[in-house]
C-alpha cells in the first residue's frame, strides 16, 4: 500500500474551542460536529413518542433527545400533542424539530382527526371538488386531486394533489391548490405554537417534493392531464408537456408563497426527492440511499452540479440543513458489521460538508425497526477519556470546523502525461478554445509549487463544456484501472471546473464537476475506468462559465490514495470514498476512539498511520484532548 503525504491547506478557523456551542458556524448554524439527525420518528398518534396508552413514553423521548436534530410528522405534534416536542425541548433546549409533510400528497381524511393538521389538508385539496363535502367522504373527485388515466380515482401510492392545476389570471396563471397548501403550512406548521408563544418547529421538511412527474410514468401509466385541466386529449404531447410545465411551476410557486408568508430567515424550509432545486426559496436537501442516489456514485452524489452534496453547501440559502441519509443494510439488527461501516461512511461524509449524517431503515417503519434505539461510537465521545459515550451530553464532540474539506494525495510528482508544473510553458498540456467561446492563457509568477502557474481567462462563454479546455499530452488508458489526476486550482469568477478523462471525440471514462475556491487548493479525482484508450487525455473544461482560472502541477497517476479530510477543534473525519483500503501517514500522533460498537476499528489506540476500509471513515480525537489514556478491551454498557 502507498504512503500518502499530507498536502497542507490555510486552516478556515470558524470559531475558537470554547466559544463554538454559542457561535454560528460558516454555514449559519449553532450545532457542533459531527451534526447528527435522525428521520421518520412516529406515526399519527405520537407512537413510539407516546405509550398505548397516549402518556408520554418517557425512555423513548429520552433516546430521541440525545439527537441535534428530527425530522417528525406534522401530526400530532404541531396540533393535538404539542406536548410531545415539549417533552423534547425540556430535555435538549438545542434540539432542531422539523415537521415532516408531503405537500404533493394526501390520504382520506377518515380516521384522521378532523382538527388536525393532516385533516386540514384532505380538505384543503378537497374543495377543489366545487363542495364542502363531509370530512369523511373519501372521493377524491374534485381537479385538486391527481388521477392516472384513463380518469377515475386517483392513486394514493404517487403524487395526488394537483400543483398544475392554475387559473388565468390578468394574463398570466395562479395556481390555487399550490399556494393554498402554501397558506394551510404557515397556519398550521409555521405559527404553531406552545403557551407561553415559543414556536414549535425550526423547519419544515417536504418528501416526495420532486420537481417533475415525468419519471413516475410508464407506458402504461400515465397521469390523466385532461382531468388535471390540460387540453381534451391525453394522446397529444403537447398536453403533457403542459401538464408537466405546470406541475413543475406549482412548485416553484408553492416554495415561493410559503417563504413569502414566514418571512423568517432562520426558519428552515427543505426538500426530498430526486436533485435538489429552489435554492433561493430553501435551506437544503436530503440525498437518500447515500452514497447510491439516483443510480450514483460517492463522486456523483457529492460532486454533482445539481444534486451534489458538496454544492448544495454553496447553492442553497443560510442556515444550510442538507442531510445525507444512509439506509441500513440489515433492519433486524442494527450494529451488523456492514450497518456499522455505513454509520461511519456516512455520517463523515456529512462532517466534510455542513449538513446531517442520518442513518436508519429505508422504510421509516419505525415501530417495526426502532432505529431510534441505535446508537454508535461515533454519534458521541467523553472527550475527557476518549470513550464512546451514551449520554447526549456529548455529541457534537469533535467542535466545529478548523478547516474546510482537504484531501491526502500522493507526494511524488511523476505523471504519465508528462510535465504540468506550467512553468512559462504549457509543457505536455494543449491549450484549446473553439468558438464562440474566449479565453487567452498567460503565466503567472504566483503559484503553489515553483515559480510560476498557467492563467486562463475566460472572456466568453459556451453551452458545451469542451469549447475551452487545457488537454494533457495522449497516453494509453487501460481497462479497469484507478487513475487518479491531482492538480492545484484556484479560480475567481466562476463557481466550478469540469475535468475528465477520455479522448478526442471518443468516449469519456469519467467526468466530475469540482466547486474550485478563489484559494489555491490541491485536488484529486479519481476514475475507475471501465473501457481502455489508445490516446486518453486529462481534461480541465472551462467554457460554461466566464471568470479566471488557475492551475499548476497538474499530473496523471495510475492508482488511487485520495482519502478526504476535515480537521475539527477536538479532532478530525477521514473519509475513503474508493472501492480498496487506503493506508496514510497522520502529520503528527491522534488517537482513535475507545468505542463499545466496534472494538475493531475503536480501539482506542494513539496512531500515526492508519488504514481506511473501502466505502468507509473514521473519525480521531486529537493526541493532546486525550494524552494519559491507555487503550483497553471493550466496554459492556446496558443494551440499548
Amino acid at each position: 500500500m502507498r504512503t500518502l503525504a499530507f498536502v497542507t491547506r490555510i486552516a478556515l478557523a470558524v470559531c475558537g474551542a470554547v466559544l463554538c456551542a454559542a457561535h454560528l458556524y460558516a454555514d449559519g448554524s449553532d450545532l457542533a460536529f459531527p451534526r447528527l439527525g435522525i428521520y421518520h420518528g412516529n406515526n399519527s398518534a405520537g407512537r413510539p413518542l407516546t405509550n398505548v396508552d397516549g402518556s408520554l413514553n418517557a425512555e423513548v423521548l429520552d433516546r430521541y433527545a440525545k439527537y441535534q436534530l428530527a425530522i417528525f410528522g406534522a401530526t400530532p405534534l404541531t396540533d393535538l400533542r404539542k406536548d410531545i416536542p415539549a417533552a423534547l425541548r425540556a430535555r435538549n433546549p438545542n434540539m432542531k424539530l422539523f415537521a415532516y409533510t408531503m405537500p404533493n400528497t394526501t390520504w382520506c381524511g377518515n380516521g384522521y382527526d378532523e382538527a388536525a393538521y393532516f385533516g386540514h389538508f384532505w380538505k384543503t385539496v378537497r374543495r377543489y371538488s366545487g363542495v364542502d363535502p363531509p370530512y369523511t367522504n373519501c372521493d377524491m373527485d374534485g381537479i385538486g386531486f391527481l388521477a392516472l388515466q384513463p380518469g377515475g380515482s386517483a392513486d394514493p401510492s404517487t403524487p395526488n394533489v394537483n400543483f398544475a392545476y392554475r387559473v388565468s389570471q390578468n394574463g398570466s396563471w395562479r395556481y390555487p391548490v399550490a399556494e393554498s397548501i402554501a397558506e394551510l403550512m404557515y397556519q398550521d406548521i409555521y405559527l404553531s405554537t406552545y403557551g407561553d408563544g415559543r414556536r414549535v418547529w425550526d423547519g419544515i421538511f417536504f418528501d416526495v417534493y420532486c420537481p417533475t412527474l415525468d419519471w413516475m410514468e410508464t407506458g402504461s401509466t400515465k397521469f390523466d392531464y385532461q382531468r388535471a385541466g390540460f387540453g381534451t386529449d391525453n394522446s397529444n404531447p403537447a398536453n403533457r408537456q403542459a401538464f408537466l410545465n405546470a406541475w413543475k411551476e406549482g412548485q416553484v410557486v408553492f416554495a415561493n408563497r410559503l417563504r413569502a408568508l414566514i418571512g423568517d430567515n432562520n426558519f428552515a424550509l427543505v426538500g426530498n426527492c430526486g436533485q435538489g432545486e429552489l435554492h433561493q426559496q430553501l435551506n437544503g436537501w436530503m440525498s437518500e440511499n447515500f452514497p447510491l442516489q439516483n443510480g450514483g456514485t460517492w463522486l456523483s452524489n457529492m460532486y454533482r452540479p445539481v444534486g451534489g452534496y458538496f454544492w448544495y453547501d454553496l447553492l442553497f440559502r443560510n442556515p444550510a440543513y442538507n442531510f445525507l441519509f444512509s439506509a441500513a443494510s440489515d433492519s433486524f439488527n442494527g450494529y451488523a458489521a456492514d450497518n456499522l461501516r455505513k454509520v461511519r461512511f456516512g455520517l463523515g461524509s456529512a462532517a466534510l460538508g455542513e449538513g446531517f449524517g442520518v442513518f436508519g431503515d429505508s422504510s421509516g417503519q419505525i415501530l417495526t425497526y426502532p432505529y431510534y434505539n441505535w446508537w454508535y461510537d461515533e454519534y458521541a465521545v467523553d472527550r475527557s477519556t476518549g470513550e464512546s459515550s451514551s449520554s447526549g451530553m456529548h455529541t457534537g464532540w469533535l467542535g466545529g470546523p478548523q478547516s474546510a474539506r482537504k484531501q491526502h494525495v500522493w507526494a511524488n510528482d511523476s505523471s504519465l502525461v508528462g510535465d504540468g508544473r506550467f512553468e512559462g510553458t504549457t509543457g505536455n498540456w494543449q491549450f484549446r478554445v473553439f468558438s464562440p467561446a474566449q479565453a487567452a492563457l498567460t503565466f503567472d509568477q504566483l503559484a503553489p509549487e515553483g515559480s510560476r502557474s498557467a492563467h486562463v481567462a475566460v472572456t466568453a462563454a459556451a453551452p458545451y463544456s469542451w469549447a475551452i479546455s487545457l488537454a494533457s499530452a495522449a497516453v494509453p488508458i487501460s481497462a479497469y484501472t484507478y487513475y487518479s489526476i491531482t492538480f492545484w486550482a484556484k479560480t475567481t469568477g466562476a463557481p466550478g471546473l469540469e475535468v475528465s478523462l477520455g479522448s478526442d471525440g471518443g468516449p469519456t471514462l469519467g467526468s466530475i464537476y469540482l466547486p474550485v475556491t478563489s484559494n489555491w487548493k490541491q485536488y484529486q479525482v479519481s476514475f475507475y475506468t471501465n473501457a481502455s484508450l489508445a490516446n486518453g487525455r486529462v481534461y480541465f473544461s472551462l467554457s460554461k462559465q466566464v471568470g479566471d482560472f488557475w492551475f499548476d502541477n497538474a499530473r496523471l497517476q495510475q492508482g488511487v490514495s485520495s482519502v478526504y479530510r476535515r480537521d475539527f477543534d477536538y479532532g478530525s473525519v477521514f473519509v475513503n470514498p474508493e472501492y480498496v483500503p487506503l493506508t496514510f501517514d497522520l502529520e503528527r500522533p491522534f488517537r482513535k476512539i475507545r468505542g463499545i460498537r466496534d472494538a475493531a476499528i475503536n480501539d482506542g489506540s494513539s496512531v500515526t498511520t492508519v488504514t481506511i476500509g473501502a466505502q468507509d471513515a473514521l473519525f480521531l480525537l486529537n493526541q493532546q484532548q486525550t494524552d494519559g489514556i491507555a487503550p483497553v478491551g471493550p466496554r459492556i454498557l446496558k443494551a440499548e
